[in-house]
Formats: structure tokens, C-alpha cells, sequence
């Protein structure tokens, strides 16, 4: 699991063996699992499952109220 230094991850949130990058952020409800990669200032919120090896891209949305 490799999480960049300025990304906001919730403890609450469940994470497989991912990669999170900078400025990304993660919700309390996120599941991620393994081989994620989240790109740079990505957001993941909401009851958002994200299947094993997916790409999330750079600025990319997910998940909401």
C-alpha cells in the first residue's frame, strides 16, 4: 500500500493493497480494493465500492451524498 503524504484518507475507510495519490481524497464509506490506484486530487465518497486493479484518474469524482 503506498498512500501519498498529502492525500485524506478516513480511518473508516476499508483499502486493499492501493495506491493513493496526491491530494486524493477518500471517504469514511469507501471501500477500495486490492491493486486500486487513486489518481492525484481524485475524490472518492459515498458507499462507493471500487473493484480490484481499477484506475481512477486524475480529478475524477465518485460517490456523493
Amino acid at each position: 500500500m503506498r498512500i501519498h503524504a498529502t492525500a485524506v484518507v478516513h480511518s473508516g475507510a476499508q483499502l486493499g493493497r492501493v495506491t493513493i495519490d496526491a491530494y486524493a481524497v477518500v471517504g469514511e464509506r469507501a471501500i477500495l480494493r486490492d491493486g486500486v490506484q487513486v489518481g492525484a486530487h481524485a475524490v472518492i465518497m459515498g458507499s462507493t465500492v471500487v473493484g480490484d486493479h481499477t484506475v481512477i484518474h486524475p480529478h475524477v469524482c465518485l460517490g456523493g451524498a
